[in-house]
């Protein structure tokens, strides 16, 4: 991120700033750098997937302050000029660092089709991270390393797929992340952890490092194997794995989900907010 930014024009690089002390939002955008673009523009930050134009969070515009009512039109142009218009692209998205206190006047993006969401951001230092009670000796945690790692972590991202989802375009979004994260890999970037019920893949998640700055990805447990300590058992791996080389750990979670509560439980800190709003 840092040879990124350093091309930024003096006259807007306070707001770019103050948006990426975020470091959900910061994060993000390393993800983002990997396999698209990421401009820095002097009304926004546009982000761009040209080999993935179906992953809402990687064709995208981050503001640099909340929007509001009256910047609708405005906003949907400069998405079509930097991203792509509705016949190219099926979706619109905006994101930015969310104020805990400030009220928000979007009743327009509702009414257009918009759907609002905010999630949490949460840190904590690797050593910070509460260890996880002993797991039943039929399960195990470990980084992936056999070739049917992967194959087992795709059909359990199609088994969480929503029924309304069109497969063709989550099959290209599932490949389009396998590859982002393989690259960061094989560059000596993170791993993928999984959880394992003998030889099944029952959970797993992502841990990747930019710099001293590690971020969590897509925590994820089968249903039935919920409740049985396999998140907390990742998590804490994860996080004593990255204890000789990471200052900060970085996890975001939705405000309304359960997975909020456990990471705090697990010694992480809210500590900023993310907000968006989506149209597909």
């Amino acid at each position: 991120m840092t040879k990124i930014m350093s091309s930024i024009d003096s006259t807007y690089q306070d707001q770019v700033e103050r948006v990426l002390s975020n470091p959900g939002l910061r994060t993000n955008l390393f993800f983002n750098a990997v396999s698209g673009t990421v401009d820095f523009t002097p009304a926004c930050i546009a982000i761009n997937s040209a080999t993935c134009r179906e992953y809402y969070f990687g064709n995208y515009l981050i503001l640099y302050q909340p929007p509001c009512d009256a910047d609708l039109d405005t906003l949907e142009s400069r998405f079509a000029a930097l991203i792509g218009k509705q016949e190219a692209i099926a979706h619109t998205v905006f994101v930015w660092s969310a104020d805990r206190i400030a009220p928000l006047y979007i009743a327009r993006f509702l009414q257009r089709g918009y759907s609002y969401a905010c999630e949490t951001v949460l840190l904590a230092r690797p050593e910070h991270v509460i260890s996880s009670t002993p797991l039943e000796s039929r399960f195990s945690i470990r980084r992936y390393h056999q070739p049917d790692d992967w194959t087992q972590w795709y059909a359990l991202q199609m088994e969480d797929k929503d029924a309304v989802q069109d497969d063709e375009k989550y099959h290209a979004y599932l490949r389009f992340l396998q590859a982002t994260y393989m690259t960061l890999i094989k560059q000596g970037r993170g791993a993928w952890w999984g959880a394992f019920d003998g030889t099944r893949q029952v959970a797993n998640l992502g841990l990747f490092f930019d710099g001293e700055v590690g971020r969590f990805q897509s925590v994820y447990t089968q249903e039935k194997y919920r409740n049985r300590g396999l998140c907390r058992a990742l998590l804490a791996a994860a996080a004593l794995d990255a204890s000789t080389s990471a200052q900060q750990l970085v996890i975001v979670a939705e405000d309304d989900h359960y997975a909020l509560r456990l990471y705090e439980k697990m010694g992480f800190k809210a500590a900023y907010k993310m907000a968006s709003l989506c149209k597909a």
